[in-house]
Parts: structure tokens; sequence; C-alpha cells
């Protein structure tokens, strides 16, 4: 009897996410197991919203029943078997699933709905307006860093709440490997902005023939430009398309470089950039989002701003062995007792229940 009580009273929360990749949003949702979370008296499962990988490699997750993420029969079914589950919070992340969550918020009202803000500013108009009535219908917003709060919601017409991106604390190699060596991971997407950082590194190598700039992620819509970039730029010898590749990899690979290159135009927290400096990589990275709170320039990185400035500052860096290990120790050490994703989210959830709760005995 007790056991069936436990369970009529656990809190349902579902985490609707367009699809299963290996971008920031999917990994951190990825950390949290699906299932019941007892502690806290939680029961969290995901929904993707397209089927992309085939077998689906999280088995215990739903997934809807097609492959794109433009087939708008995924939407539908998404939204009913959602509302049919009944959750009593419904989180959504990415403009996609707001639309997902718009349906279930309207055909069941007593779900809690959480708009998860994931990018500093919206990337088209789409995006920005099922983001405006997601937001007029939730309970809370939530976003992955301060500077994607203030940016998305400048009129704090809701309650918000930031949820820590760091999702394991990662240790870092024992010694530290200078040499002109750049490394960058995620999507080959436009809004990674990798032509900047190919430039970069051209004018870098042109300087010590010698350096190289391996280059992970699926591609996003660019790697045929980038290719195309890279070899008009004379350094198809020292640059290196990887294609995505495991966690587990990426992490082996990057012992052997020094420098994490990313020149994104627009990011929210950038997932890469903290796994980067937890391993003891010197991020070279514009301060687009919430980067430039976490890395200080000249301390733990250099903040790209201006092209030829970093340039110089990469080059000077390169002939000072203790200054470059310094900025590696710094870097790791900002995230040493920073708060992890899974708590972060658990904890979120369970102050919403209790936020409503107060505000329904208020109101009686």
């Amino acid at each position: 009897m007790s056991k069936a009580l436990s369970s009529i009273n656990l809190i349902k929360v579902i985490h609707l996410i367009p699809y299963d990749g290996i971008g920031g949003v999917e990994v951190a949702a990825n950390s949290i197991p699906a299932g019941i979370v007892a502690e806290a008296n939680l029961s969290i499962n995901r929904y993707y919203i397209a089927k992309k990988s085939a077998p689906n490699p999280h088995p215990q997750v739903k997934v809807g029943p097609f492959m794109s993420e433009y087939n708008p029969l995924n939407y539908l079914v998404a939204a009913f078997q959602i509302a049919r589950q009944k959750p009593d919070i419904l989180v959504t992340s990415l403009w996609r699933s707001y639309l997902v969550g718009i349906i279930v918020k309207l055909v069941r009202p007593s779900t809690k709905l959480v708009t998860f803000l994931h990018l500093a500013k919206s990337m088209h108009s789409a995006d920005a307006a099922l983001t405006a009535i997601s937001l007029k219908l939730s309970s809370q917003a939530w976003a992955d860093s301060e500077a994607t709060l203030q940016n998305r919601l400048k009129r704090r017409i809701i309650s918000t709440r930031k949820i820590s991106f760091l999702t394991n604390h990662i240790t870092a190699p024992d010694r530290f490997h200078l040499a002109p060596s750049f490394i960058f991971w995620g999507r080959l997407h436009a809004q990674k902005n990798i032509k900047r950082a190919l430039n970069i590194f051209s004018a870098i190598q042109s300087k010590i023939p010698n350096a190289k700039f391996m280059i992970i992620g699926p591609d996003g819509g660019e790697r045929t430009k980038l290719e195309a970039l890279t070899s008009s730029l004379g350094i198809d010898a020292a640059v290196t398309f990887s294609g995505a590749l495991a966690q587990e990899e990426i992490f082996e690979l990057a012992k052997d470089y020094t420098f994490f290159l990313q020149t994104s135009d627009v990011e929210g927290m950038s997932m890469s950039v903290v796994e980067a400096m937890q391993l003891g990589l010197i991020p070279l990275v514009t301060p687009v989002g919430e980067i430039g709170a976490y890395v200080t320039n000249g301390k733990s990185g250099i903040l790209i701003r201006d092209d030829d400035q970093a340039i110089t500052s990469i080059l000077t860096l390169l002939k000072a062995a203790e200054k470059c290990a310094s900025m590696s120790q710094n870097a790791v050490a900002y995230w040493k007792n920073q708060a992890l994703y899974r708590a972060d989210f658990i904890e979120a959830c369970r102050s919403l229940v209790t936020i409503s709760k107060l505000n329904d005995h208020v109101n009686q």
C-alpha cells in the first residue's frame, strides 16, 4: 500500500527535446538517467520529438515515430503522448519543443510548463515567436546562464531560474602539454563561425608551420564550406575534420592539445568550453553568451574581440611556457566546486512545485 501511495505521489516531470544529439542540451539532459529520483520524490523522463538515431540509443526514453524534425506528425504525436502521460511539469528545450509545449498546455492547463532557454538570442523569427508564446504560458523560465536570461528576458514577465550546465567534474591530465596545437568540438554550424577560427589559425600556422588544428563534430551544414576554405587558405595538411566522436574519444584526444579555439557568434553557456577548461585546455574564445563571465582574459584564457590582437596574443603565449601553465591551472580551478546540472535541475523541479503549492494556498 505504501509503495503504491508513494508512486501516486511522485511528481512527474518530462523534459522535451527536439532530438537526441551531441549538443550541450542533449548531453546535459542525458546526464540525468530517466526514471525515479527517490530522494526528491520525482519521476523524470525525456521525450525526443524526432527519431534521429536508429536504433534509439536511450530505449527507456520516448521518441517520435519519424526521423525528420520537420515532419508535423511528430509534433502532434508528441503532444498527444505527453498530454496522455499527465505530467506535473513539462520542461521544453529549444524552439521546436516550445511548439509542442504550447499545445500540451492548451489541452492540459494543469501541467506546469517551463520554457528552458539555451541561447542568448533567438536564431530566427519562428524561434522568437514560439518563445514569446511559450513564456506567456509558462510557470517559470529556466536558462543555462545569466547572460541568456538577461538577453532573452529583458523584461522579467515570469519567475526565472539559472540552471548549472556543468554535467560532471572532469579530471584534468596530470601534465600540461604546451604546443601550437588547437582543438574544437561542437556542431559544424554557422552560429559557431568556424570560418573565423580557421582564418585565425591560418595566420598562426603561417608563422609556426608545425601548428595543427583538430575540428570535431557532426556536420550542421557547414563542413563543405569549411573544407573549401581550408583548401583555399592552403592549410589542408594542418587541419583535420574528424566528424562526430564519442565524448570519451574527444577527452582522450584533448590530452595532446594545448588550446581550445572557438569563435562562435552565438552561445548560451557553451558546454564545450566548460569541458575544455576542466581538461586544462586554454580557451581562445569569443565572449558571447556566458563565456565572458567565466573566462578571464589573460588569466584563464584569451577573449577574442579583434582577430589581429588575438593572433598576437596567441603567438606571444606560445613563447611563455610558465604563463600558459598558469592559465591552464586557472581554467581547471574555476570549475572545481561548481554545482552540477543534475542537482540544479532536480532542485528547480522541487522548488517549482513548492512555489505552486504556496501560491495555491494563498489564493484559496
